[in-house]
């Protein structure tokens, strides 16, 4: 070709978009770890945000992209979260996921509570009827009339909440509509037995955006998980690329379509389409987006879903998802070659990993992280001396089928994955990026088909014409065979804690005395007890206990046994009653009892062993009464033994029949008695103690003490003296 030909071509190739230096191309292969290469031009087109582009597009590169970047998972898919400033959310498919807190409400008499809760943009078709609440839903009979919802589509002409408006005291006005916002207002009705610790915050199993069909050239009226047409939506929608339609080729996007949207077989009988068991569709997404980490992140998170990639070339996009396609245009042979190719023999080690894992979201698993059931490749486990890992994770994916033929079509395109660079003439312009060529070149041992994943035009200075990379493209790689590689993922159901809650049988009460916290102070108690629940009814609690004293109000306790002590003052009514509560925070009927406590005028019998000792003071000793009744002895001074003048000097709690003994400070000649008093009060005989008097050689003891400390101080001086 001539060297103005040469020029030529090399305007028309980048005046066509296909860049100067390679076609733009985003892919899930980046996404996942494969061999497929952001190309320089696809960076600068996708600049990150200091970089930004004609049209605003904004992102990142491939370079250290996490595999659930732009899917919001953990706490935020599973209930509504409260967060001072939340990112706009993209729902598409069906998914269980929670809201944003916007705004709450109490009714004035605190009965009902009312959340607006933001769940993305809209439209959206809805939600379905029931709401989750944490590991209940609001279907379960216990709910039933307790927990409604109010969902706001965000579709053209949405009104506002009047019903929110009605309760908010003006907080909410009628120009809160949420144009283009899908939203919830929730509203729980007080129940102790259900909102005992307050209202669980709720989630709900969206159906997310509606998607335009280019397949048909409408937007149906109910969302689709179909990943073409999620990606679609996505880089046409503002809070994407917000591409053109003159930017898009739509006949590739309908293409990708109709293979999302293939039927498959599965060994899984809860896999249905159209009613029909063990049926699965190809490819799709389901998942909650952040639109906050950048378009790049979020494409290819979606792209990993479908075994996808993007392409620019010719000024638009094209979408191919993880398919087999025939070849294209002619054979490219060696008459093709401007110079000798370049190729590997073998992949790379990590290239060719023979177990494939990973995880997705299983809603069989109330919509958890699941591990991916593994890939393996037995044969090349042997051939390559042992097992080489590599995990994929896919939470936009719902199916276990899909997600398990995800992981194998990887790890098969990894492990093809060889690049050859063929430097071909100009005549190499009939293909474009990801064209899928026939190559026969039997100097290098290519024959077969070949995917392009790069086009470098060469400058006419430095000889012109194209570096083609091309990896093999193998119908094999993106076989599946249900019947030995599909496992069927495990149901986990929360355990049913609706069976009957037992009833409280067997309740008494018994009057009597008891020490107060372990010290010698006796009470007079009233003590209830009733038939335990265990081990029968295994999920029990606590017994949720209530008294009341009298007139008073209920006091609420909670009993871990079947048994309850309460300390009771005579002449009063007590009110008691119990419930079981089970694990499920659900409660038993109320049982209820009441007792009456009288004032016991009965005396307990007097003190025995008595003895007054006298030394530096009196000390008075003696035997309890062993009557349970007995509480406390009395100390008395009196005139003598005819027990003239009785004064009470102390009150000493005791426990009954044991001994105990207290030491005065009272002057000699004086005389003591003992008078023994029940827990209500009820004073026995006054017995007669003795006299204290004066132990003399106690006293003398007591005064030489301290002449005998002087005495031994001063020997030590002496002696310290004398040593020195």
């Amino acid at each position: 070709m001539p060297q103005a030909a040469y020029g030529a071509a090399y305007a028309w190739a980048a005046a066509a978009g296909y860049g100067t230096t390679a076609a733009t191309v985003i892919g899930a292969a980046a996404y996942v770890g494969t061999a497929v290469v952001l190309t320089y031009a696809a960076q600068e087109i996708l600049a990150p945000s200091a970089n930004k582009t004609a049209g605003g597009i904004s992102s990142v590169t491939s370079q250290g992209v996490s595999n659930a970047q732009g899917v919001i998972g953990g706490a935020a898919a599973s209930t509504t979260i409260r967060q001072s400033a939340a990112p706009r959310r993209l729902i598409y498919g069906t998914v269980k996921t929670g809201g944003v807190l916007v705004y709450g409400k109490k009714t004035p008499n605190e009965y009902d509570l009312h959340l607006a809760s933001y769940l993305g943009e809209g439209p959206i078709e809805g939600i379905e009827p029931e709401i989750y609440l944490g590991d209940r839903n609001s279907g379960e009979s216990q709910y039933s009339g307790l927990v409604d919802a109010e969902v706001f589509t965000g579709a053209a002409g949405q009104t506002y909440s009047t019903s929110l408006a009605a309760v908010s005291e003006g907080e909410w006005t009628s120009a809160m509509v949420g144009n283009g916002i899908a939203w919830v207002h929730t509203t729980y009705t007080f129940d102790k037995d259900n909102w005992d610790i307050g209202p669980v915050m709720p989630a709900f199993i969206v159906k997310g955006r509606l998607l335009y069909d280019p397949r048909s050239g409408i937007t149906p009226a109910t969302s689709t998980s179909n990943a073409a047409l999620v990606i679609l939506d996505f880089i046409r929608s503002p809070y994407g690329y917000g591409f053109k339609d003159s930017a898009i080729d739509f006949e590739s996007f309908a293409t990708a379509a109709n293979i999302c949207a293939q039927v498959i077989d599965s060994v899984d009988p809860e896999n249905t389409v159209a009613g029909i068991p063990y049926k699965v569709r190809r490819y799709g997404i389901n998942g909650v987006f952040d639109v906050d980490v950048g378009p790049y992140k979020t494409v290819q998170a979606m792209l990993a879903c479908c075994g996808g990639v993007l392409v620019r070339s010719g000024g638009k996009w094209r979408l191919y998802v993880g398919a087999y396609r025939a070849p294209t245009g002619p054979q490219l042979t060696g008459e093709y070659l401007r110079d000798a190719p370049s190729y590997r023999a073998f992949p790379a080690r990590q290239q060719r990993y023979n177990i494939a894992r990973g995880t997705y979201r299983e809603p069989r698993q109330d919509w958890q992280d699941t591990s991916i059931h593994d890939q393996i490749l037995s044969a090349a486990i042997v051939a390559e001396d042992g097992e080489i890992v590599q995990s994929v994770d896919l939470p936009a994916v719902t199916i276990s089928a899909q997600a398990q033929r995800l992981a194998r079509l990887y790890m098969n395109l990894a492990r093809s994955a060889v690049p050859m660079v063929l430097r071909c003439n100009y005549a190499a312009l009939q293909w474009a990026p990801y064209d899928v060529v026939d190559v026969s070149i039997p100097e290098v041992g290519a024959d077969g088909s070949f995917l392009i994943t790069k086009m470098d035009y060469i400058d006419p200075s430095e000889g012109g014409g194209l570096d083609l990379t091309l990896v093999p493209h193998l119908a094999s790689d993106y076989a599946w065979d249900h019947t030995t590689q599909e496992k069927i993922v495990e149901t986990v159901e929360a355990p049913n804690m609706d069976f009957p809650i037992p009833g409280i049988t067997g309740l008494s009460q018994l009057v009597g005395t008891a020490f107060y916290n372990g010290s010698d102070q006796v009470d007079r108690t009233v003590t209830f007890l009733w038939d335990d629940l265990l081990p029968s009814w295994a999920i029990l609690a606590y017994y949720e206990v209530q008294v009341k004293e009298g007139a008073g109000e209920w006091t609420t306790y909670q009993a871990a046994e079947p048994r309850w002590v309460i300390s009771a003052s005579p002449d009063l009514t007590y009110e008691f009653r119990v419930r079981p509560v089970g694990l499920n925070d659900k409660y038993g009927a109320w049982v209820s009892s009441s007792v009456s406590v009288y004032r016991d005028t009965s005396t307990a019998g007097s003190a025995s062993g008595i003895s007054v000792t006298s030394g530096a003071g009196h000390t008075i000793a003696w035997t309890n009464p062993s009557d349970d009744n007995f509480s406390r002895m009395r100390l008395l001074t009196v005139s003598g033994a005819g027990l003239g003048s009785p004064n009470v000097i102390a009150t000493l709690p005791g426990r009954p029949g044991t001994p105990q003994s207290v030491t005065t400070a009272y002057p000699a000649g004086t005389h003591y008695a003992l008078q023994s008093e029940t827990v209500d009060g009820a004073a026995g005989t006054i017995v007669y103690a003795g006299e204290g008097t004066t132990d003399t050689s106690a006293l003398l003891a007591e005064q030489l003490d301290p002449i005998n400390t002087t005495l031994t101080d001063l020997e030590d001086r002496v002696v310290t003296l004398e040593s020195a």
